[in-house]
């Protein structure tokens, strides 16, 4: 679990970090691979 919090965490960075760069269509996909496995 310790290591699914983490990564969650991480890809909560990248999807904020896209957003700013404004590309906030392909960040959703990108979230949605990093939390499904």
């Amino acid at each position: 679990q310790s290591q699914m919090s983490s990564g969650v965490a991480y890809y909560e960075g990248e999807f904020y970090n896209v957003v700013r760069q404004g590309r906030g269509v392909p960040a959703v996909p990108l979230v949605l691979i990093g939390i499904e496995p």
